[in-house]
């Protein structure tokens, strides 16, 4: 799949805080560091990412909406399992 670069850092970013929830002003100030920009361009970014990532970006299962708070990505089920074991490699899931 081809990402743009700042949707590769977006994506990076949340994978990173895996299981945690983002704020949109965290997701601002690391992926485009600065807090200064519209929360728009996140939610604009988050839905190219899910149309991308997602077989149904309107009921996404990676990529969730906190509302008022931000974005969570939960991981497919073998990659989360493999995470709370705190392995190293992690199961691919295809996503």
């Amino acid at each position: 799949m081809e990402l743009t670069p700042t949707e590769f850092r977006l994506l990076w970013f949340i994978t990173d805080h895996s299981g945690r929830t983002c704020s949109v002003r965290d997701i601002l100030e690391s992926v485009w560091e600065s807090p200064h920009y519209s929360q728009d361009v996140v939610k604009w970014h988050i839905a190219s990412l899910r149309s991308k990532l997602e077989a149904n970006p309107r009921n996404p299962r990676y990529i969730i909406t906190v509302w008022g708070v931000g974005y969570r990505y939960d991981p497919p089920v073998a990659d989360a399992v493999a995470i709370g074991r705190g392995e190293k490699e992690v199961v691919k899931s295809g996503v």
